[in-house]
């Protein structure tokens, strides 16, 4: 029987190991959730109040927003959804709000999973006022690009109703902004040590987890754009990545950037994803 491993119990921030929450549905994410036992809860709830304001504060606008979906999932999706129909009615807040929003507990669960490890782990390299940056920037970038792609694939493929109809799908979730969290910390700390809680998967390197990821969204991409739209939004992650790429430049490059972050977090950031041997 899988036990819960949540690295926020088992594993302090510098530690060489992690234990990310993925659930594969709702009542699977509710009855893990109730199967963890009262003392490992009670440390997991104390992990989350020595967490930086700006990460409770970023925990707190999830749950907050999927609270309202529950009550009116209507109105959300009007008002908290990525589109291109709610973008050309003129409600722009929708595409930042879009990047909050989840309608699942399986969906927010697994997202905050992220937050909590890789994103606490960022935070804690580049501070307070990168790490608000770093959470807005990438929310608006991916909810731009995801915008721009919905909108170039409908003009490219006219006579396809799927994509057409893609104009008005909806896209939400912290899934984009978490790819850039992982593209950040993939960069500080690639060897680091991922594990599935309850699951017997065994454990991988972060860099290896990342581009896995990212093999992933490419091909999932390619048949969305070819075929049909599949459920996932490869498009918010890979735009998670790309802002990712973007913002590690901001922060290491310009002036601004580097004053935010301090010369240690610079070296950090700046180690190259990719070697070559030859």
């Amino acid at each position: 029987q899988a036990l819960l491993d949540l690295s926020p119990v088992r594993s302090p921030l510098n530690s060489d190991t992690i234990t990310v929450y993925a659930p594969d549905n709702s009542e699977d994410a509710l009855k893990n959730l109730l199967s963890i036992d009262d003392d490992v809860m009670e440390k997991f709830l104390s992990y989350v109040l020595t967490l930086a304001p700006n990460v409770q504060s970023t925990l707190a606008i999830n749950i907050v927003i999927f609270l309202l979906w529950q009550l009116n999932g209507k109105f959300m999706l009007r008002h908290a959804a990525i589109s291109n129909k709610n973008w050309k009615e003129g409600r722009w807040w929708s595409a930042i709000l879009g990047s909050f929003s989840h309608s699942d507990l399986y969906h927010i669960v697994g997202n905050m999973s992220i937050l909590l490890s890789i994103g606490a782990r960022v935070h804690a390299v580049i501070g307070d006022k990168a790490f608000a940056g770093v959470i807005l920037g990438s929310s608006i970038i991916c909810s731009g690009l995801t915008l721009l792609y919905n909108y170039v694939v409908a003009r490219l493929r006219p006579d396809s109703k799927v994509h057409q109809q893609s104009l008005s799908t909806p896209h939400i979730g912290f899934s984009g902004i978490n790819c850039t969290l992982l593209y950040l910390y993939t960069a500080i700390n690639p060897s680091l040590l991922v594990l599935y809680g309850f699951t017997s998967h065994p454990a991988i390197t972060l860099k290896d987890m990342f581009f896995l990821g990212l093999e992933f969204d490419l091909t999932g991409l390619a048949i969305s754009a070819c075929a049909a739209p599949t459920p996932i939004s490869h498009i918010g992650h890979l735009s998670g990545v790309c802002a990712g790429v973007l913002l590690r430049l901001f922060l290491t490059v310009s002036d601004v950037g580097r004053r935010w972050i301090g010369k240690k977090a610079v070296k950090s950031l700046s180690q190259p994803l990719f070697t070559f041997k030859f």
